[in-house]
């Protein structure tokens, strides 16, 4: 009886695959982290997923976003704050435990990206297809180009979020020529739209597609501009 438990145990620890880490990081403020991290997080946990958000940006939205969640009473999706040296040290530690790890991180260079660029299986700058975020993709471009010669599997995405649903825009085209260019960033063929729903649901501790008495068909179609490119961009990383 004793080897039979000691052999289960062993082999439940080899057939447990290892947890897909997956930063959110951008060099400015408005890209969109925290609405990806929190849905990502919020449809991980939905699946059955042991699901850990990290919220590693000192605002700490991704963190009230968990605990709003708590104070209705919904559905719980684990969360902590973690910055510097902290999280450099405990994000091992706490990865092992979970299925799935979504990391938000501040905006611009911080020991907090680094960590979460040397730590993780997938990231995903998002960007606006604006001037002034096309701009900033250089330097996120260097620091990924770095990180992977440290954490050569990194799977690392430009992901244009809050784009514009007009057709006739043409920003967006022009922004992925702009960034044909980078070097260690590929650009993901796929855009998330700026939707009123997105920002409700993340100050009401939900995800779009859980809004109550949306429409006939349209959380069909908000799970579609979420859940889709978003698992198809992380999932890569496994």
């Amino acid at each position: 009886m004793i080897f039979y438990r000691g052999a289960l145990r062993h082999y439940t620890m080899i057939e447990r695959r290892m947890p897909v880490i997956v930063a959110m990081i951008a060099e400015k403020g408005g890209a969109g982290k925290t609405m990806l991290a929190t849905s990502l997080a919020g449809m991980r946990s939905s699946a059955g997923n042991r699901t850990l958000l990290i919220d590693a940006d000192r605002q700490g939205s991704s963190h009230y976003w968990a605990q709003t969640r708590s104070e209705f009473r919904l559905p719980p999706v684990d969360s902590t704050s973690l910055y510097g040296e902290a999280f450099a040290r405990q994000i091992a530690a706490l990865s092992s435990r979970y299925d799935d790890v979504v990391i938000d991180t501040g905006a611009g260079d911080s020991s907090e990206m680094e960590t979460a660029l040397r730590s993780a299986d997938c990231v995903i700058a998002p960007l606006q297809p604006a001037g002034v975020d096309v701009w900033t993709m250089g330097l996120v471009d260097a620091r990924v180009a770095a990180a992977l010669d440290r954490n050569p599997g990194l799977r690392p995405w430009a992901l244009f979020n809050r784009a514009s649903a007009n057709p006739r825009n043409r920003d967006e085209a022009e922004a992925r020529a702009a960034l044909q260019g980078c070097a260690a960033l590929r650009v993901a063929d796929i855009r998330i739209c700026d939707r009123v729903a997105f920002r409700r649901a993340l100050t009401a501790g939900r995800r779009c597609t859980s809004i109550r008495r949306a429409p006939a068909g349209r959380g069909r179609r908000w799970r579609r501009c979420t859940s889709s490119p978003l698992e198809n961009l992380t999932r890569t990383a496994e």
